[in-house]
C-alpha cells in the first residue's frame, strides 16, 4: 500500500514523460562508445512536432519531456548501424490538478511503448516494454498502467555496408563457362580416346575403326586434310561439289565435267 501511495505522489509531481534509451553491447555492436558524436534519436509527434536528442558519453539519450499525446515514432540515427524503430503512446496525465502547461501542452504519461517492423502497419508491433504490474481488478492480476519514466534498450538491426566487395579471382568460376567447359571435353576425348583405344578388344576395335571409315564425316575430314581416297574405289572427293549439294553422275570430277 506504501508503494502504491508513493507511485501516485510520483505520477502526481510529474508534468510530462520521459524517455531514457541506453545502448547496450550487443553481437552487432560490441563495443557502444565505437559509435560517433553524431548519432541522435528523433521523436515524431503526430502534430508534426519533432524532438531532437543527441548521444551522451554514457551511450545514452535522453528525452526529458514529451508534452504532446497520442502515438509518436522513435527513431535512432547513426553512421554505421541501423536501430530498429518504436511506437511510444502518451495519455493526458489525469492524476494532476494541473493538466497543462503555460505553452498549452497537456500534461502526459507513457500508455503504450513497442519495436515497430519495417513494411507492417502501425498497428502491427512486437511486445509492450512497459512492464505490467499487479492489479486485483483484473481478470489476469496483472495490467499495464502509464508510466512518467520509460527506458528503452534500443535493438540494433545490423551494420550498414557502403560498399561493396570486390571478389578476388578464383579457378573455379572459369568452370561456370560453357566454352570452358566444352573445350575440357573435347581435350578429354582427344587424349582419353587413344588410351581406351589400346584397351579395347582387338575385334571391338576393328569393328569401330570400320565405322569411321564409312561415317559422313570421314571424307570430309580426309578431303580437309590434303584430300585422298574416299571411296574404296580410290576416287577423289570433290568438297566444293559436296558443300554445292552436287551428285556424281561418272565418277570423281569426271562425272561433274560431264554434267556441266
Amino acid at each position: 500500500m506504501r508503494l502504491l501511495l508513493i507511485q501516485l505522489a510520483l505520477l502526481a509531481c510529474a508534468s510530462a514523460a520521459s524517455i531514457v534509451l541506453k545502448i547496450s553491447p550487443s553481437n552487432v555492436l560490441p563495443n557502444p562508445n565505437a559509435l560517433p558524436p553524431s548519432t541522435h534519436a528523433t521523436i515524431t509527434s503526430p502534430n508534426g512536432a519533432i524532438l531532437r536528442s543527441s548521444l551522451r558519453k554514457d551511450n545514452s539519450i535522453v528525452f526529458p519531456e514529451i508534452p504532446s499525446v497520442g502515438s509518436h515514432l522513435l527513431n535512432i540515427y547513426t553512421k554505421d548501424y541501423v536501430f530498429a524503430s518504436y511506437r511510444i503512446d502518451t495519455t493526458p496525465n489525469l492524476a494532476t490538478t494541473d493538466t497543462t502547461h503555460e505553452d498549452g501542452s497537456s500534461a502526459v504519461l507513457i500508455s503504450f511503448a513497442a519495436q515497430l517492423f519495417p513494411g507492417t502497419q502501425w498497428s502491427d508491433t512486437g511486445l509492450s516494454l512497459i512492464p505490467q504490474q499487479q492489479d486485483a481488478s483484473s481478470s489476469t492480476g496483472m495490467s499495464t498502467r502509464p508510466q512518467a519514466s520509460l527506458t528503452i534498450y534500443p535493438k540494433v538491426l545490423g551494420a550498414k555496408n557502403f560498399y561493396e566487395v570486390r571478389q578476388g579471382f578464383s579457378p573455379l568460376s572459369l568452370l561456370k563457362n560453357p566454352m570452358i567447359l566444352l573445350a575440357i571435353v573435347a581435350l578429354a576425348f582427344t587424349f582419353g580416346m587413344p588410351k581406351l583405344m589400346e584397351n579395347m578388344d582387338p575385334e571391338m576395335k576393328a569393328e569401330y575403326e570400320e565405322m569411321q571409315k564409312k561415317g559422313p564425316t570421314a571424307a570430309l575430314g580426309r578431303a580437309m586434310g590434303g584430300g585422298g581416297p574416299a571411296t574404296s574405289a580410290g576416287e577423289s572427293f570433290d568438297l566444293a561439289g559436296y558443300l554445292a549439294g552436287q551428285k556424281k553422275e561418272g565418277g570423281g570430277a569426271e562425272g561433274v565435267r560431264g554434267k556441266k
